[in-house]
């Protein structure tokens, strides 16, 4: 009876379709949110690694990336991260004339 109750009672169980479509929309959420906020950035002297990344066009994934291979030095205290606007001026100002050419040949080489 307590098992037929429970099966009654207990939310219907998503796909992984239906979980991956939330969390997507999750995501958009947030970064509209983010994106949203952006407008107060503009005189921080500090930003998060998810701001500075949408500063840049690219996503929070890559801003951490840069921050653990050592491309931007971080202040850490009270266990947030902010990068400093110095090094995102730094890192942008390291910004070189584009070269067309690819850099990896498409047939993996000569021949």
């Amino acid at each position: 009876m307590k098992a037929e109750q429970l099966s009654e009672t207990a939310q219907p169980e998503l796909s992984a379709e239906d979980i991956k479509q939330q969390r997507k929309e999750n995501r958009a959420k947030f970064l509209d949110r983010i994106r949203d906020s952006l407008g107060s950035v503009v005189h921080q002297v500090a930003l998060s690694p998810t701001e500075t990344a949408l500063a840049c066009g690219k996503s929070p994934t890559w801003a951490y990336r840069k921050i653990y291979d050592g491309t931007f030095r971080v202040i850490s205290s009270n266990g947030r991260i902010l990068i400093p606007r110095s090094e995102i001026e730094r890192y942008l100002g390291g910004a070189e004339k584009y070269n067309p050419e690819s850099k990896h040949p498409k047939n993996g080489g000569e021949g």
